[in-house]
C-alpha cells in the first residue's frame, strides 16, 4: 500500500512557500504603492538651497537632479521593506537608504550614520514651481504662450527663481527665500545676494541667470525696473516661465538681460571701471546703423502691434519676420511696449517671433541632425550653436527715450 503521507507533507510545505512568496510580494508591492508619485524637497550646499525632487511610480524611482540620472537616463529599480528603500540600478550598483514616511513627509537618513539627509513632501500643487515656493501667501497668475517644454532637472536646473507679483497694491518679489517689496532698497538686497553667490564654491557664471516667476499682470515698467536691477546686480539672463500642463515640465522663454548704457549706470551709482567688461556694450544707435534697411522698428501697445504708425495682425508680422523670407536671414528687430502693457503682452510678442525662429531652427537641425531646437533633452550646445550662427536672431527691446529717437531718424 502506497504512503501518500510524505507526499501530502511536500505539496502541502510547497503550497505554504508559494502562498509566502505571493503574500510578501503583494506586501511589497503594496509597500512600493505607499510611494508613489512627486515628492519635493530642497538640498542645502553651503551657500545656497537647491531644489530636489523624486518620483516613484511602477516600482521605479526617478531622481530628477541625480547627475546619473542627467547623464546615463539610468533606470533606478526600488524596494520599500520595513523603513528600507532598496535600489538597484541599470547596472545592478546596489544602494539602501533608511527612510521614514508619514503621510505627506518622507525623510531618508544615512543607512549607517543614522543622519538626515533631506525632508521630501509629497506634491501639492500643480506645478514644481509653486511647490518649491517658499512663501505660500504669493499666489501667482504664470503667463499663457509656445515657450520652450524642458523636463525639470534633465534640460533646466531651476536656478535662482524669483516670484513676483503685487500683493496689496505692491510689488512684491520672493528671492531665494526672501519676501520683500521692489523698491529702491531691491537692488541693493540683489547685489548683496550676488556677493553670496560667488563666494559660494558652486557658483559660476552660467549659473548667472534668474528663473522668473511672474504674474502675467505685471505691469512693463515694473519688469523693465526689475530687468535693469538684475544687470546692475550682475545676472546675465532670465528665463520666464509660463504656464505648463505637466507637474516636471517647464514652459519657458530664455533671453539674454539687455546691457545697459553708461548713463543708467551712473543714475544707480554704479562705478563702471568695477563692472565687468561685458556689461556695457555699443549703444542701440550704433547697433541701427549697421542693420541700415534690414531693421523692423514697433510698438506694443497693450496686445497691439504697430508699424509705422498703423495696426498690423499677429499673421502680418509673422510674414515680416520669418526668417527664410528674409535676405541674408539678417533683420534687427527693435520693440517698444507702452505703459498700457503688462507682461502678458510681452510673452505674446515674444510668442510670435521666437517661435518663428524656433520653427526654421527645428526644420534646419531635422535635416542636418536629426534633432530639434526645441529638443532640450537631446540637444547638444553644438547643434544650439549651429541653429544660432545659421538662422540667427537680433531682438532689443527700447525705452520710451530710444525708441522715439530711432523713430525720428528713420
Amino acid at each position: 500500500m502506497i504512503d501518500f503521507k510524505p507526499v501530502l507533507q511536500a505539496i502541502i510545505i510547497t503550497m505554504r512557500i508559494i502562498l509566502t512568496i505571493l503574500v510578501l510580494t503583494l506586501f511589497l508591492s503594496c509597500s512600493n504603492k505607499k510611494l508613489d508619485g512627486f515628492w519635493f524637497g530642497s538640498v542645502k550646499v553651503d551657500l545656497g538651497r537647491y531644489p530636489s525632487l523624486i518620483r516613484f511610480e511602477n516600482d521605479e524611482l526617478f531622481d530628477y537632479f541625480s547627475m546619473e540620472n542627467l547623464v546615463y537616463h539610468d533606470t533606478i529599480k526600488y524596494r520599500y521593506f520595513w523603513n528600507k528603500l532598496n535600489t538597484t540600478n541599470s547596472q545592478y550598483k546596489r544602494k539602501q537608504y533608511k527612510i521614514y514616511l508619514n503621510k505627506t513627509e518622507l525623510s531618508f537618513f544615512d543607512s549607517k550614520s543614522d543622519t538626515l539627509n533631506i525632508i521630501y513632501n509629497k506634491k501639492k500643487e500643480d506645478n514644481f514651481v509653486f511647490d518649491f515656493l517658499n512663501d505660500k501667501s504669493l499666489l501667482i497668475d504664470l503667463p499663457t504662450g509656445n515657450g520652450l517644454v524642458r523636463t525639470v532637472g534633465r534640460s533646466h536646473r531651476f536656478d535662482n527663481p524669483l516670484y513676483l507679483l503685487y500683493k496689496n497694491n505692491k510689488l512684491k518679489a520672493n528671492f531665494l527665500d526672501t519676501t520683500l517689496s521692489v523698491e529702491n532698497n531691491f537692488l541693493e538686497f540683489l547685489r548683496n545676494k550676488m556677493k553670496t553667490m560667488r563666494m559660494d564654491l558652486y557658483y559660476n557664471w552660467e549659473r548667472s541667470s534668474v528663473s522668473l516667476i511672474a504674474d502675467k499682470n505685471i505691469r512693463n515698467s515694473d519688469l523693465n525696473l526689475l530687468r535693469k536691477q538684475l544687470k546692475i546686480a550682475g545676472f546675465a539672463r532670465v528665463d520666464y516661465f509660463l504656464k505648463s500642463n505637466s507637474y516636471d515640465k517647464f514652459n519657458i522663454f530664455s533671453s539674454k538681460l539687455k546691457d545697459l548704457s553708461e548713463e543708467e549706470l551712473s543714475k544707480y551709482n554704479v562705478p563702471i571701471d568695477s563692472l565687468l567688461e561685458s556689461i556695457t556694450m555699443p549703444s542701440i544707435y550704433e547697433t541701427v546703423s549697421n542693420f541700415k534697411d534690414k531693421l523692423l522698428l514697433v510698438e506694443i501697445d497693450k496686445n497691439v502691434i504697430k508699424l509705422s504708425d498703423s495696426i498690423i495682425s499677429d499673421k502680418e508680422f509673422k510674414n515680416l519676420i520669418t526668417p527664410s523670407k528674409l535676405p541674408g536671414n539678417n533683420l534687427l528687430i527693435l520693440y517698444y511696449l507702452t505703459e498700457n502693457s503688462v507682461y502678458q503682452d510681452f510673452i505674446h510678442f515674444y510668442d510670435l517671433i521666437l517661435n518663428s525662429y524656433y520653427d526654421e531652427r527645428d526644420d534646419y537641425l531635422m535635416k542636418k541632425y536629426g534633432v530639434k531646437f526645441r529638443d532640450g533633452n537631446v540637444i547638444s550646445r553644438k547643434e544650439i550653436r549651429d541653429a544660432n550662427i545659421n538662422i540667427p536672431l537680433f531682438l532689443s527691446q527700447l525705452d520710451k527715450e530710444e525708441y522715439e529717437k530711432i523713430k525720428y531718424q528713420l
